[in-house]
């Protein structure tokens, strides 16, 4: 990180469209983070009352995602029976999964009063790798019951990467990653 001047900073190295970042204040030590939605030069402030440094980046969209990579289609999720299937297709950056709840909407809203699925559950973070292909990152946020990842139980604050084919399982809940048609 560059000190540009008087709270200003720069980052020489630039950032993918739609992937989160962690920055850390160089004044005050504050953890920062941020996911540039598009292109350009961006900035990310830090809020603490007595710091106000603002850094500078830029971001770029990377384009020609290699069909060969493993992860090189966008993901989806399905879930539900035959009758009732479900489907979301992820899209860059957060996809946040949980009950459906008016106070704490998800992106993903699992509507089945007997499915035991906590208000935003857990995310599927979704960014391009460094081979173009897409990365898919599970992170627990916060559960009444416990999440399984292909039958292994997982808890609050674990991240993982997730493939083709992992089913995750809350409450009565599973929900299978698959790669989307688009």
């Amino acid at each position: 990180m560059k000190h540009v001047k008087d709270r200003m900073y720069s980052v020489k190295s630039t950032a993918r469209v739609g992937c989160t970042y962690t920055l850390t204040c160089p004044v005050c030590g504050k953890t920062l983070t941020t996911t540039p939605s598009e292109e350009g030069v961006k900035h990310v402030s830090c809020d603490t009352d007595s710091c106000g440094v603002v850094i500078g980046y830029k971001a770029i969209r990377v384009t020609g995602v290699n069909v060969v990579s493993p992860q090189s289609k966008n993901g989806m999720l399905e879930w539900g029976g035959i009758i009732s299937r479900n489907r979301y297709v992820l899209r860059l950056g957060k996809n946040v999964v949980g009950r459906k709840d008016k106070d704490m909407p998800s992106d993903v809203e699992i509507d089945d009063p007997d499915a035991y699925v906590s208000r935003q559950s857990f995310e599927i973070f979704v960014c391009v790798d460094d081979e173009g292909g897409y990365r898919f990152i599970l992170s627990v946020k916060r559960l009444t019951n416990p999440l399984y990842l292909n039958g292994n139980q997982k808890i609050v604050g674990e991240s993982m990467d997730l493939k083709f084919g992992d089913v995750i399982q809350v409450g009565s809940v599973k929900l299978k990653l698959k790669e989307s048609k688009k």
